[in-house]
C-alpha cells in the first residue's frame, strides 16, 4: 500500500496477481466492473452446490444452485475458501467476494451481463424471476 498523504495522490493496493494498481476507496464509491465471457459464475464455499437436500438446515450454496439448476441456467462454479462457522478459515481467502460485494459471505451470482446477486435468498428470486418470463 502506497500512503501520499504528502501530495494529495490517491492510496493505492497492489494486487499480484493482476500485476495492477487499485485505488483504496470505500465500496459505496467504487463497484468493479466484472466482465464475462457469456457464462455466470456462482461463487460457492468449499461445500460447493450440495446441502440443498439436507432435512434441516439447507446449505446456501446449494440452494442457489439448485434454483438456478432448476431455472434451467448454465453457470461455472468458483469455490473460494474458508467456513462461515470456522473460526479464522476465511481469513484472506475471499478477497475477491469482497471486492465485489463489500462482504465476505456467499452464494454470490455474477450473471451474464455482468450483474452482482449475493445472497441465496436473492439468487433464488433471480432464478425464480427467469421461470416466470
Amino acid at each position: 500500500m502506497i500512503d501520499h498523504g504528502c501530495c494529495g495522490a490517491p492510496e493505492r493496493t497492489f494486487d499480484a496477481a493482476t500485476c495492477s494498481w487499485f485505488p483504496l476507496v470505500p465500496a459505496a464509491r467504487w463497484m468493479p466492473t466484472v466482465s464475462i465471457s457469456s457464462a455466470m459464475i456462482l461463487y460457492t464455499c468449499p461445500a460447493q452446490t450440495h446441502g440443498a437436500n439436507a432435512p434441516l438446515v439447507k446449505h446456501p450454496c446449494g440452494v442457489a444452485a439448485k434454483a438456478l439448476d432448476a431455472a434451467g441456467q448454465s453457470y461455472e462454479v468458483k469455490v473460494v475458501g474458508g467456513f462461515k462457522n470456522v473460526p479464522f478459515s476465511r481469513r484472506g481467502k475471499r478477497q475477491e467476494i469482497v471486492d465485489l460485494t463489500g462482504q465476505e459471505d456467499v452464494p454470490v451470482l455474477v450473471t451474464e451481463d455482468g450483474s452482482i446477486i449475493a445472497g441465496s435468498k436473492a439468487i433464488v428470486a433471480w432464478a425464480r424471476g427467469l421461470g416466470a418470463t
